[in-house]
């Protein structure tokens, strides 16, 4: 499939069985309405994994700062931080409010979300 997640129906899926939904490193909030396509597809079981930097981290601060500076000057570009600050929080909160199974781990660099859907 060669979609933007935000444009994925319910019928663009496999039928039956678990979905996972892994978003790789820091995707997740640059996707349009990612939230809101996520519940529009996930089934009550079904998983998805969001992973970011751990903000609350000196060491991942550092290592974002160097590493959003190599790709402005690479790809000339202006890109700095998350295109939504604190999206990860939200998510695990707004996530536990409707009902979904919510885990998270906080490593050295990264925060992973685990959530099982409702």
């Amino acid at each position: 499939m060669t979609k933007p997640f935000e444009d994925v129906t319910k019928e663009d899926l496999p039928q039956g069985g678990r979905k996972l939904f892994f978003f790789l490193f820091n995707v997740f909030p640059y996707i349009d309405d990612a939230q809101k396509t996520l519940k529009e597809l996930a089934a009550p079981g079904d998983i998805a994994v969001v992973s970011a930097w751990n903000n609350n981290s000196f060491e991942a601060l550092h290592l974002q700062k160097v590493y959003y500076g190599y790709l402005q000057s690479a790809f000339n570009c202006e890109l700095s931080g998350e295109k939504r600050s604190g999206y990860i929080d939200l998510l695990a909160q707004s996530e536990r409010e409707d009902g979904a199974e919510v885990s998270r781990t906080k490593g050295r660099m990264t925060d992973i979300l685990t959530l099982q859907m409702k």
